[in-house]
């Protein structure tokens, strides 16, 4: 009883952390949040590298100092960066990352915004570029076959156990503990 107990306290386990992860993947992409990897430490105040920023959809005239900002460099480039000055007549903003001491000259164009920098989740930018990867698509798999196995064992085990002891003698032997 008490494995049956475990193995479906492991089941409950591995459902409800796929279904959280699910679940904020699922959040952000209704509420028009899209995914980008840190890749850096320049915004470390506020995003560590390896973390899944969740960047919504802005304007540059929407921004104001102090905002952070995803945009994209002309080589195609990612970055998020805080505003710290903008320029309405020559339609650009200027950007420092949080872990810059000093102003490094980076001025962005309105039109290379991508948006509001957002909320991060820890880790799940590294999972998610190695998933883009054949070796961590391999990785992926076997992790997951690795944890359905962990969460099925039990179970088997059981069920192995209950055959070898014949019919009625697992109910029998539940009977006798729970009289005691």
């Amino acid at each position: 009883m008490e494995k049956a107990n475990l193995t479906a306290g492991r089941l409950v386990l591995g459902l409800a952390a796929t279904l959280a992860v699910l679940a904020v993947l699922l959040t952000a992409a209704l509420f028009f949040w899209r995914p980008y990897i840190v890749t850096s430490g320049g915004m470390r105040g506020a995003y560590t590298a390896g973390s899944l920023l969740f960047v919504r959809g802005a304007q540059a005239g929407e921004l104001a100092p102090g905002d952070k900002v995803t945009y994209r460099l002309e080589d195609g480039q990612v970055l998020t960066a805080r505003v710290t000055e903008i320029d309405p007549e020559r339609q650009q903003l200027r950007v420092l990352g949080d872990d810059n001491t000093q102003f490094d000259g980076t001025v962005i164009p309105y039109g290379s915004v991508l948006g509001r920098g957002g909320w991060a989740v820890p880790w799940l930018g590294w999972a998610a570029a190695c998933l883009h990867t054949w070796p961590g698509i391999a990785a992926g798999a076997a992790l997951t076959a690795m944890l359905a196995l962990w969460l099925a064992l039990p179970h088997w085990l059981k069920k192995a156990d209950e055959q070898q002891d014949g019919p009625g003698e697992a109910e029998a032997e539940e009977r006798r503990q729970a009289h005691v």
